[in-house]
């Protein structure tokens, strides 16, 4: 019985043995009927990752220049290159930054100007800050309530109680600045 064992057991390693050649002779045959694919295939995600790589050091350093530009126009805000490298880093931070001082400066050319802009954000606050500064009706998605306020202000000054009462009935009572409507509306009563 050992001899049969040792037998089966080396007949059971030759078989082993001679389907690892067949699958080595299969995958070189693969190979090379499909080289030009798998060697293109290679290259390709090769020079993806050095793509995203390289993009991610160039976005990088962007950011800090970035950053650099914006803390420098923080310390001092008439630095002309520090305002350029701001602009041609970070669009969007630039922007931001000119309305945060078009705001400051009271610069309606500026806010007029940003309010034409692609970021909703800064064009909407651009729009509501200029027509704070020109004392006319406001229209703000983001400050709709602070809007509704002014607009009741605008048209009590004007003695329109009725439209001013209306945009006061605008605000919810949930909101913060229910109370200020509510005394505005008191005010309206008086006013008639």
């Amino acid at each position: 019985m050992n001899i049969k064992e040792g037998i089966n057991e080396a007949s059971r390693e030759l078989r082993s043995d001679e389907e690892m050649l067949i699958n080595a002779f299969k995958l070189e045959k693969f190979f090379k009927k499909n080289k030009k694919i798998l060697i293109s295939l290679g290259v390709i995600i090769t020079v993806a990752i050095i793509a995203k790589l390289a993009y991610g050091v160039w976005s990088e350093h962007k950011l800090e220049v970035a950053n650099e530009a914006f803390l420098t126009l923080q310390k001092s805000p008439k630095d002309k290159n520090a305002m350029e490298q701001l602009a041609s880093s970070n669009p969007k931070l630039y922007e931001l930054y000119s309305y945060k001082k078009a705001v400051d400066e009271n610069d309606k050319a500026k806010l007029k100007e940003l309010s034409a802009s692609e970021n909703i954000m800064v064009a909407d606050m651009s729009k509501y800050h200029l027509a704070l500064l020109e004392n006319t009706q406001t229209s703000s998605q983001l400050n709709k309530e602070f809007s509704a306020i002014n607009n009741a202000v605008s048209a009590i000054k004007a003695h329109k109680m009725q439209e001013a009462k209306s945009q006061l009935n605008t605000i919810a009572e949930d909101s913060p600045i229910y109370s200020v409507a509510s005394m505005l509306k008191h005010y309206t009563i008086k006013g008639q």
